[in-house]
This record gives structure tokens, sequence and C-alpha cells, in this order.
């Protein structure tokens, strides 16, 4: 007897024609500080942030960082510089953001920056009285040009940037204003969205039935 179970396949599905700025969120509701805020008020910037963006996006992950003129950007902070800066041992030792060691994929590199350096020694409390002398010009990273994105540009090719760059993020620019934040996450949400609704068809394999021939 045939197995006649049909088998699904997705009706060719394409995003419609979207510019950067149609999926970015508005600078208005991201998170951002000034060179001269201090560490409290940039971990309070990420909160009143994720009660702007409400429910429909994911909590944010980083901090812009604007000169104290607020007109020009000058970084950007995410958790793992917050986390860094509290032991301020890396900033002193030039620690990088990635460290590649190309010798060995198995190697006691960071057990050993742990002990020479004697990171994470002293206790929680002085780590973060320290904390609260940092600024976030001393925390934040600077942000380069291929971080940036005109607002105008096919979402594709932000899709195609932030990939290729490993980029969880770009900073959305009019010109040379700062209007926005695109992120991966967002812009994967909606093409998962997109592809939800796609039309399915069904179609029948002569091949696949004709193994799932019993007696």
């Amino acid at each position: 007897m045939l197995n006649r179970q049909p088998k699904k396949q997705l009706e060719r599905c394409t995003m419609d024609f979207v510019r950067v700025r149609d999926m970015m969120i508005p600078l208005a509701l991201y998170a951002t500080v000034s060179e001269a805020s201090s560490f409290y008020d940039t971990l309070l910037a990420l909160k009143v942030a994720e009660a702007q963006l409400g429910q429909h996006h994911d909590t944010p992950k980083t901090i812009l960082v604007f000169d104290n003129e607020g007109r020009r950007i000058a970084g950007q902070i995410d958790y793992w510089d917050l986390v860094r800066a509290i032991e301020p041992r890396y900033t002193s030792m030039g620690y990088p953001r990635q460290i590649i060691d190309k010798e060995c994929n198995d190697c006691e590199f960071a057990g050993s920056l742990l002990r020479t350096y004697g990171l994470w020694k002293e206790p929680a409390q002085e780590l973060c009285s320290k904390s609260a002398e940092l600024t976030a010009s001393k925390i934040m990273r600077p942000i380069t040009a291929m971080e940036l994105i005109e607002g105008r540009a096919p979402i594709e090719e932000a899709i195609n940037s932030m990939l290729v760059r490993h980029l969880s993020l770009m900073i959305v620019i009019r010109g040379d204003e700062v209007v926005g934040v695109l992120r991966l996450t967002d812009v994967a949400k909606k093409i998962l969205d997109r592809i939800k609704t796609c039309p399915v068809t069904f179609i029948h394999n002569s091949e696949e039935q004709s193994d799932n021939l019993t007696v």
C-alpha cells in the first residue's frame, strides 16, 4: 500500500523592499549617555531604554556615548565593557577585546592572565567603589566606520555587513547625524516572522513513495 503523505515545500517568498530606517530603533528610544556620565548613570540608561522600548524589542545591551554637547557620537558601551571596567587591571594591562592565540586551541593563556595580574582578587565592595569613580569616556570603545550605515540604504546591505563583520548592531546615520540603531536581533525576528507567513504547497515525491511500499 502506498504511503501518500504529502511533503511540504515553501513557495518562493521574498522580503518586500525595506530600507534600514524602516527597521531601526529611533535614537530617542535607545540608551544614550554623555562622555561625562558616571558608571551608575550608564547602568541607569539601560533600564530607562528597556522601559521605553517595551515588549516589542529585546532589552538593549549596548549604550551609545555622545560628546558632552550631545552632537557627536564618541563610542559605545556593552556589558563586556561594563564588567571589564569593574576590574581596573584589565585596562592597565592593555587588555584587548579579543585575544586569538594561533599557537594552540587549548592553552592556559586566560588562566595565566588571571594569576599573573591578580585579577578579581579584591573584595567585591572595593571593586564596586572604584567603578563608581569611572565615567563613560573611560569605559567606552570607539565607533568604527564599518559600524555606521545610512538610513536610506537597503536592509540587505546592513544584513550583509553585520554577518560578514560579526556586528550585533549598526549605528544608523543621516549625513553626519545619528538617527537610530539597527540590531541584528530585530532584523532576524522580522525575517523569521516573514518566513512564517509564506504560503506552503504540498508535493508528492514518487521515489519517496516507492520506498514506503508495504506488503
